[in-house]
């Protein structure tokens, strides 16, 4: 009678075993598709309790590395150097840390965001002595790490402006094609679509400041923000 019920309870313990190594390998592999370097476009703003006191755009380049089968290194983030993070599913969370300089001075982070193949779209909150930030982050992955791949402020593959009411105009500099993707400052993508044509006009469904992330057919990328009537 309790030989029918041993098996079934190794069966249940196996069947759990199989799905927990089967998550770890699943995540182990989420983790190494994330190694590698990125464009970062941060579109920020000073606050004070409630208060915005300005607000303008930085970027910068990253490194991404292993750290755990659940966490990553993310190096050379101005101003702490090196910050952890940990990686669950298409989730990304920048736990609370602190960088201390010396007796006078830290640097804290924290945040979360969402994974979208080789993109990251994450927020976070930054403070110290000098002040407290509010962050709106796109990183995309620079593939081949290709010295052509640099930040909009360096090279400008595409013109982006808005015309009428949620209407944009888009030209290609180099008239190679490529895909656009736009996004809400808070992550939420709003558009994605084929560009074919050197000159293309198309409409947004929403208004307001967007982030967009622009790769053409050599793996070139440009990111930046673009405010939509």
């Amino acid at each position: 009678m309790w030989k029918p019920i041993k098996s079934i309870i190794m069966k249940k313990i196996i069947s759990i075993f199989i799905f927990i190594v089967l998550a770890i390998n699943i995540l182990a592999q989420n983790i190494n598709s994330l190694i590698g370097d990125y464009s970062v476009t941060n579109i920020w703003s000073e606050v004070s309790g409630y208060s915005i006191l300005r607000t303008d755009t930085s970027y910068f380049n990253i490194k991404i590395m292993k750290y755990t089968d659940n966490q990553i290194l993310i190096v050379n983030y101005p101003p702490l150097d090196t910050i952890k993070a940990t990686v669950i599913s298409d989730s990304i969370y920048i736990y609370l840390q602190t960088i201390y300089y010396d007796e006078s001075f830290s640097y804290m982070i924290h945040g979360s965001g969402r994974i979208f193949s080789d993109t990251i779209k994450y927020q976070c909150y930054t403070g110290s002595s000098y002040g407290s930030f509010d962050n709106n982050c796109v990183a995309v992955k620079i593939k081949g790490n290709s010295t052509n791949n640099l930040s909009e402020k360096k090279k400008k593959i595409i013109i982006i402006y808005s015309i009428a009411n949620k209407i944009l105009n888009l030209k290609l500099t180099n008239g190679i094609h490529g895909e656009i993707i736009l996004y809400t400052t808070d992550g939420k993508q709003v558009l994605k679509r084929p560009l074919t044509e050197k000159e293309s006009i198309f409409y947004v469904p929403v208004s307001g400041l967007l982030l967009y992330s622009f790769e053409n057919e050599n793996g070139e990328v440009q990111i930046g923000k673009v405010m939509v009537r």
